[in-house]
């Protein structure tokens, strides 16, 4: 029986298959599930950015830099790091428009 998963702008049926696969990625180095993380949902979050600051280049900025400051965290997740890139890059997009004049 699939399970309901929410990301980013959207809820989706997830089947037992792709969460064995979140297990997986998780088990790999954190720059590896970094990178994949952002090749599977690259437009998703540059949306997501893009809504917030309404601005093409300040939306690329934000994504950029959410992925540097979780690069610079070494962070350890115990758990799927989707929704964690998905929070980073909101909250570097509203950074993105506190420092706007």
């Amino acid at each position: 029986m699939p399970a309901l998963f929410f990301c980013g702008n959207c809820i989706k049926f997830v089947h037992a298959n792709v969460l064995r696969v979140n297990v997986q990625r998780m088990a790999k180095p954190i720059r590896q599930q970094l990178e994949e993380v952002y090749w599977e949902h690259r437009q998703g979050l540059f949306t997501l950015a893009l809504s917030i600051t309404r601005c093409h280049s300040r939306a690329e900025d934000a994504v950029h830099e959410a992925f540097t400051r979780l690069w610079k965290s070494r962070l350890s997740p115990r758990r799927d790091l989707v929704p964690y890139v998905f929070a980073a890059v909101r909250n570097a997009a509203i950074d993105q428009v506190r420092r706007t004049p």
